[in-house]
């Protein structure tokens, strides 16, 4: 007989016959957390100061991470302030931008993914100042890729993903790894308003966004913020990158989208976001998410 002692148990078995036999032992299934899909985007830049990247949103995950120096980032109407060992994420849909207008530059590893899994909302609208074991992942990961493209750093890393060499899931597995180490225990910087102007934006975007069924014009939401609209739009520029009717009309998209994941129909979104028509609607949403509504159903 093959002696074989459970830990888990107070006594050893005994099994007679064939070696290697598993059906009396205890196993724990995998639940998959995170499953992520694609990899679109990996790579390091260096920002110099007064660098801006204008506004955007898509439909996957981004994050930012800061290596060394500063940046202001946005993500929907927070505005943060971003220094050494900080990375922000930002949630599918999310407008966000970032630029550089207190370091004479600074040092940024982003990366983009598709993914899928219970504890994604857990990272929505969040920022974290990474230490310990989630630093010596990202760190890991980044000295990875450098090793991997044998040249300087600040490079596109995107280009090293080749589907035969399975850096595209090993690539998966350090962002799942930082992932589950920054769900296990980990809090969120909260959101560091910096000025006058940041809160201004801010309350315009919050306003906005409880208004999301009406048509509000510039003049609207200046006069609710106090401010010219000559302001209003210089902020929007500094902190969306766009203008604020732009920005209004991608909130009213956003909600859009899940308003057509939540079953209704084409029509019912266009009449409940405002829209003149529905023909008005599915105008804009394919100029600016890329394809029909009907599609996204």
């Amino acid at each position: 007989p093959n002696l074989y002692f459970n830990p888990k148990k107070d006594y050893i078995y005994i099994v007679l016959g064939k070696r290697g036999c598993t059906d009396m032992w205890d196993s724990y299934k995998i639940e998959d957390k995170i499953n992520i899909t694609h990899i679109n985007s990996i790579f390091e830049a260096k920002r110099d100061a007064g660098y801006s990247f204008p506004g955007e949103y898509h439909n996957f995950w981004e994050c930012v991470y800061v290596i060394s120096g500063k940046i202001c980032a946005t993500g929907d109407e927070r505005v943060y302030h971003l220094t050494e060992n900080d990375i922000i994420f930002h949630q599918p849909m999310q407008l966000h931008k970032y630029y550089v207008d207190d370091s004479p530059s600074a040092e940024l590893f982003i990366f983009s993914f598709t993914a899928t899994g219970q504890v994604m909302d857990f990272f929505k609208n969040k920022v974290f100042n990474l230490n310990g074991i989630n630093k010596n992942i990202i760190e890991n990961m980044i000295a990875f890729f450098r090793g991997k493209w044998h040249t300087s750093q600040h490079q596109n890393y995107f280009l090293l993903l080749d589907k035969t060499n399975g850096l595209s899931q090993l690539t998966a597995a350090f962002i799942i790894q930082l992932l589950l180490s920054l769900y296990d225990g980990n809090e969120d910087t909260p959101p560091a308003l910096h000025s006058r102007e940041a809160q201004i934006y801010e309350n315009a975007v919050v306003y906005m966004s409880s208004n999301i069924e009406a048509s509000l014009s510039i003049s609207d939401i200046a006069f609710y913020c106090k401010v010219s609209e000559t302001s209003l739009k210089n902020i929007f520029r500094k902190f969306s990158g766009m203008g604020v009717h732009k920005y209004f009309i991608r909130l009213k998209l956003q909600s859009a989208v899940e308003l057509l994941k939540n079953d209704l129909s084409v029509t019912e979104t266009a009449e409940k976001l405002g829209f003149s028509s529905q023909g008005h609607f599915t105008s804009v949403f394919k100029r600016e998410i890329g394809f029909c509504p009907s599609q996204l159903k």
